[in-house]
């Protein structure tokens, strides 16, 4: 006699070689056959494309959203530094941002003279722009024109609170 099991959705009696094979299972077996859980799995799939049809405008006006949050990264560490330089009791130029210090020092990294990213690299990379101090707030430099310079995430991090790097000569 064969193995025969019977199918939870279908309830139907099935060879054992028609079910998918589960180690957390009694009988390492699934529930439902083969072709079940096949159906189960394209209505869902079908479920979840007309969703995806239904929330289209949903979906265009986050990413609208995120682009528009992604430009505001200039601001924030605009902010950022203001308040490090303001806890520190350091020198403050307003104005200066990863744009215009790009603009600058012609989108290469001062220290490696890699061809530094612009931002628009989601997270971390290692050529991502960062604004580098060539005398680090925390030892007594100052967040001003003359005392930053273009670093990729690479070289900023190496260097860290370090007074290391090129020093510009202007």
């Amino acid at each position: 006699m064969e193995n025969v099991k019977t199918c939870s959705k279908c309830k139907k009696s099935k060879k054992i070689s028609m079910f998918i094979k589960d180690k957390t299972k009694k009988d390492l077996l699934k529930t439902a056959c083969k072709q079940c859980i096949k159906i189960e799995y394209d209505l869902k799939k079908d479920i979840l494309k007309e969703k995806r049809q239904a929330n289209k405008r949903k979906v265009k006006d986050y990413n609208k959203r995120y682009r528009e949050e992604k430009r505001r990264i200039g601001e924030y560490e605009r902010d950022s530094h203001r308040s490090r330089a303001r806890k520190l009791n350091a020198k403050y130029e307003s104005g200066i941002t990863i744009f215009k210090l790009i603009k600058r020092d012609g989108g290469k990294c001062l220290i490696c003279k890699k061809k530094v990213l612009s931002r628009n690299v989601s997270g971390y990379h290692k050529d991502n722009a960062t604004i580098g101090h060539i005398v680090s707030m925390a030892n007594g430099g100052s967040h001003t024109w003359s005392n930053i310079q273009m670093e990729c995430m690479e070289c900023n991090t190496k260097k860290g609170i370090s007074n290391g790097g090129q020093l510009r000569l202007f």
